[in-house]
């Protein structure tokens, strides 16, 4: 037999202690095989003793014996059939086997926060801890929040590069009437996109009794910053609250903020009383918003509903970092020079490396991207998510042919910006081009039928 561990907490020994310090990653490593031993010993100790305690058990004419043969031959139908997939894909999607929430849980009970803190280069998209959801203090504005209920004034917009949706505004005109929820995000972070429905509910939801919801979009990307981009992606989104660019990082500095998505809800006083970083903890926010809206009603004379608002929550299956191709962030660039501008023609190796990107053919690396000159061009990338998105952009249309484990993928395991495994990069924005039923480790490959 062979037993290969696919625990979160090995994957976080081997990608983030070991790298910064070998003697703890050593130790990490063997504290957890001692444990994984001991656990699979007495797994084996106690199934040696009830077989022996149950010698039919193992008597191969036994109605025990048989009873298994069925259950193999369900077993095999299901395979044959593809219904296991399915199956598979419900249990999971269910969380009953979710053992990363036992081990986080765990790691918290034990002093830590469940994830460390390894995503702290700024600005980068990122996927951090979605309980750090914590009041923070007016001295720690550009620490890491603390868990206290402290609050500071808030920071009005600063310097502005344009309105997308409206009328020229500060937050000054609507603090003493509104309860504010202020959101950094920019529009191409899937990140940030996971969390629309919920502010477009709450904005529909509570709107008329007292919130304003108000987006700085702090772009992560040049494209970003151009407010006809913008616009039309809070078009597409139904982004009707208004939106504020800052495309210069100054309302970003000013609250300290290294995050895309960050929230912080301003009380009617004009004091920011809570601040959460990432996804998740959507009914905790919400449970802030309707304090904060009590608060406002009792000293307006005005109403606040009971409802809640009801979003299905968007699990992440991913164990593989966002990658990045410009020299500014691509530390994972497996047969190119990393953090360097430059073009240069590239050649795939036959066993590409997991979380780590090639290019094939002729690219030139920029600053913030890297382009494709020649043609036909290739990039691969070995992962282990259930999504993958793509950031990109071309002034003209450029095909490209999505490849899943060296074939070209059908539309069951497709994006939605993928049919018949092509797609089209043409806007400036997050493209979709794989969705598979469970996470699991694959190797993609795209084909760039035209430069630019």
């Amino acid at each position: 037999p062979i037993f290969t561990t696919c625990s979160p907490t090995f994957f976080v020994i081997l990608a983030t202690v070991l790298p910064v310090s070998v003697s703890k990653g050593v130790i990490y490593l063997l504290a957890y095989s001692i444990g994984l031993a001991l656990a699979l010993f007495a797994i084996a100790f106690l199934g040696q003793k009830i077989l022996l305690k149950f010698s039919n058990l193992s008597d191969p004419n036994s109605g025990f014996k048989k009873i298994l043969g069925y259950i193999f031959i369900v077993l095999a139908i299901l395979v044959a059939s593809g219904l296991i997939k399915k199956i598979e894909t419900k249990i999971l999607d269910a969380g009953f086997f979710d053992f990363t929430k036992i081990e986080i849980t765990i790691s918290r009970f034990l002093g830590g926060d469940g994830m460390g803190d390894t995503l702290e280069s700024a600005p980068t998209q990122t996927q951090v801890d979605a309980n750090k959801d914590t009041p923070i203090n007016k001295k720690n504005i550009n620490k890491k929040p603390v868990d206290d209920y402290a609050t500071f004034k808030y920071k009005e917009i600063v310097s502005p590069s344009g309105f997308v949706n409206g009328k020229a505004f500060k937050l000054a005109d609507l603090v003493g009437k509104k309860v504010i929820l202020l959101d950094f995000m920019t529009y191409s972070c899937i990140n940030c996109q996971r969390t629309y429905p919920y502010l477009n509910a709450w904005y529909k939801m509570y709107k008329d009794q007292g919130l304003e919801i108000v987006g700085i979009h702090t772009p992560e990307f040049a494209f970003e910053k151009d407010i006809d981009n913008v616009r039309e992606a809070a078009l597409e989104f139904g982004l009707q609250f208004p939106i504020v660019l800052d495309n210069d990082y100054a309302t970003w500095n000013a609250y300290g903020n290294r995050y895309w998505p960050r929230k912080y809800l301003i009380d009617i006083e004009g004091n920011v009383v809570y601040d959460h970083i990432g996804e998740g903890s959507y009914d905790k926010t919400e449970a802030k918003i309707k304090e904060l809206l009590m608060e406002r009603a009792e000293k307006m004379g005005t109403y606040v509903s009971e409802d809640l608002v009801e979003v299905e929550q968007y699990k992440v299956f991913a164990y593989s970092p966002e990658t990045y191709f410009g020299a500014w962030r691509n530390t994972n660039f497996g047969n190119g020079t990393p953090s360097k501008e430059y073009q240069d023609k590239f050649i795939i190796p036959e066993e590409p490396k997991r979380d780590t990107f090639y290019f094939g053919g002729e690219w030139k690396i920029n600053e913030e991207f890297s382009e494709n000159i020649g043609s036909p061009v290739e990039l691969v990338f070995k992962f282990d998510a259930k999504e993958v998105y793509m950031v990109a952009e071309s002034y003209q249309p450029v095909g490209i042919q999505v490849y899943l484990d060296g074939s070209l993928i059908v539309d069951t395991f497709a994006g939605k910006d993928v049919k018949s495994g092509k797609a089209i990069i043409n806007d400036s924005r997050l493209y979709h081009l794989l969705s598979l039923p469970v996470n699991g480790e694959h190797t993609l490959r795209i084909i760039f039928d035209n430069p630019g």
